[in-house]
């Protein structure tokens, strides 16, 4: 399936708005934009679930999808001669993939008097992501496989940063916010459950740096990355969300916790 991998196409469609009201003194520095887009991509390359997989073979009797399933030969422990061993997941084209959304940024920048003998500027921006629709056909004539909510694809995702800066220094906050999102639909039907049943609560992280130029040439700057610990939410065993090795989806969210950093940058 993966040596015949074909060239993606795409179709997008994209209307948007802008407002800036420069004739307004008070919100001169305030702009603000609202885009909806949407994207079909055929022939996308994609990984395919391996419930999808299973379903395929033992439902279907597909035995393209069969072909990527190998089992345990003989007994082996308390896993039976014919049963699963391990299933190969891999890239393929699928039928269709599918998108659909808002963006909506949020900007602002002002003059904030004088610092330090130099002119101190707050910026400020917040970019706000409202998934609508999110599915993807695996194959042709299969049901559509919804993605929208579930882990990795969050309905709600805003990204925000505040800023401060002079010539001589600077402070930076950044906090992204990922909405509650839910299990794989495939995945929990097949255990007999509803998809809502399992949820990762909203997920919040905070990162900050602090940058000085002493002199023109040299800048030096820390930071420290999600600034409150916040620690990665475990994934149920056996989901295509759980990377091996880390019971959580690595992807998604940040598995390291809080770390700190510094450095220096040289201008010529």
């Amino acid at each position: 399936m993966a040596d015949a991998l074909q060239a993606e196409a795409a179709r997008t469609f994209t209307a948007g708005v802008v407002i800036a009201p420069r004739s307004i003194h008070a919100l001169r520095n305030l702009s603000l934009s609202v885009d909806y887009w949407h994207i079909k991509v055929t022939n996308a390359i994609a990984l395919l679930s391996r419930q999808l997989i299973v379903n395929n073979c033992y439902v279907n009797s597909d035995p393209t999808f069969c072909a990527l399933i190998t089992r345990n030969p003989v007994q082996f422990g308390a896993a039976s001669p014919g049963s699963l061993k391990y299933v190969n997941d891999i890239e393929n084209n699928i039928a269709s993939l599918t998108r659909s959304g808002i963006d909506t940024v949020l900007q602002y920048r002002t003059g904030l008097g004088t610092f330090f003998g130099s002119p101190l500027n707050m910026n400020a921006r917040i970019a706000y992501t409202h998934l609508l629709k999110g599915y993807t056909v695996p194959n042709a004539g299969a049901d559509p496989d919804q993605v929208a909510g579930e882990i990795g694809t969050p309905k709600d995702k805003f990204n925000a940063t505040i800023g401060f800066d002079n010539r001589q220094w600077g402070l930076n906050l950044t906090g992204t916010y990922i909405g509650k999102s839910y299990e794989d639909d495939q995945f929990m039907n097949a255990l007999g459950l509803d998809q809502h049943a399992v949820s990762i609560h909203p997920f919040f992280y905070l990162d900050g740096q602090i940058r000085f130029t002493p002199v023109r040439k040299f800048e030096f700057y820390v930071g420290v990355n999600n600034i409150t610990n916040v620690q990665p939410p475990l994934i149920l065993s056996g989901s295509p969300f759980n990377t091996t090795g880390s019971n959580t989806a690595e992807g998604a969210y940040d598995v390291f916790g809080r770390r700190y950093y510094a450095g220096v940058r040289l201008r010529y």
